[in-house]
């Protein structure tokens, strides 16, 4: 039931994704939205047993809007300039770093668990849960850090494809 709002989110955001890249254009969407997905993994080692239900589904919510802007907007960037032709190929390559970079994700999320947890056998519940929100706050604030990455991209970059997506609203 806690995905349910995750999965909404990440739903309605299809909608209205073009409209956003078409305004503000990829970088800002970019460098804008990976801040706010870091600030949202953050949000999580606020999470208590004593955190209200409500909370926590906003928090998913919020994860669900800001992820699904990212696949939509890295996904349709990552095709902007290839050839019908090599379409194909594209969509396997794509497909397979980005399956590739949610393991590393996974795994690097484990290990900075398993970090901050250190020698505290698991089954102690205070030391499993500050590792959970310590590993929350290193992996929200290396999202953070990597949106500037983004600024890399011009300002005009995949205009012609968010200006397609616009028209075909």
């Amino acid at each position: 039931m806690l995905m349910m709002p995750t999965a909404a989110a990440a739903m309605g955001m299809k909608f209205i994704s073009a409209p956003i890249l078409a305004r503000f254009g990829y970088r800002t969407v970019l460098v804008s939205n990976t801040v706010m997905i870091g600030v949202a993994i953050c949000l999580y080692s606020l999470v208590t047993e004593r955190t209200p239900i409500a909370a926590v589904v906003a928090i998913g919510f919020l994860l669900g809007f800001f992820n699904s802007l990212q696949f939509t907007s890295m996904n349709s960037l990552a095709y902007a300039d290839v050839e019908p032709a090599e379409s194909s190929m594209a969509a396997t390559i794509a497909s397979s770093f980005q399956q590739i970079s949610m393991s590393f994700g996974l795994a690097i999320g484990s290990l900075v668990a398993a970090a901050f947890l250190g020698a505290a056998p698991q089954s102690n519940h205070h030391a499993v849960i500050a590792a959970i929100h310590g590993a929350y706050l290193s992996l929200g604030a290396l999202t953070v850090l990597s949106s500037l990455s983004f600024w890399r991209l011009r300002k005009s970059d995949g205009a012609s494809v968010s200006r397609a997506q616009t028209e075909l609203a």
